[in-house]
């Protein structure tokens, strides 16, 4: 079953935007391109208080998820300095609604191995703090 992680952090904004500041975002950005099993990350920065960001990725199953927990790019975000207050949680898919809803994850969803009419979980759990 697709699994859906979210991860809120406040980062450091006191040091300006460089060229080598946005090649390093451009390379993460190709980083998570070829992690296995992640079939969407959507981006989300809090533009009223502009020290939170954060991430929704979404995973083909939870074996995927636990390789990306384990792997160079998260051990990357959780060494970094400039990330503080780093909150991880985690979300089953309720694949009806979402089927249902018709939005955008809708296509996602019909590419994900089988749309199950019976899936009402809804749980959460924080998986780092």
């Amino acid at each position: 079953m697709a699994k859906i992680i979210q991860i809120d952090f406040k980062r450091d904004r006191s040091q300006k935007k460089t060229a080598s500041s946005r090649t390093v975002m451009l390379d993460f950005t190709q980083a998570l391109a070829q992690v296995p099993g992640l079939i969407q990350k959507i981006w989300m920065i809090n533009n009223e208080n502009t020290s939170k960001a954060g991430g929704i990725y979404l995973f083909e199953d939870e074996a995927s998820v636990f390789d990306y927990f384990n792997g160079p790019i998260f051990n990357r975000i959780i060494s970094d300095p400039n990330f503080e207050e780093i909150v991880v949680k985690s979300f089953e898919l309720n694949e009806k609604y979402s089927f249902l809803a018709e939005g955008s994850v809708t296509d996602l969803l019909r590419g994900l191995s089988g749309f199950k009419s019976n899936s009402f979980k809804t749980s959460e759990s924080i998986l780092f703090q």
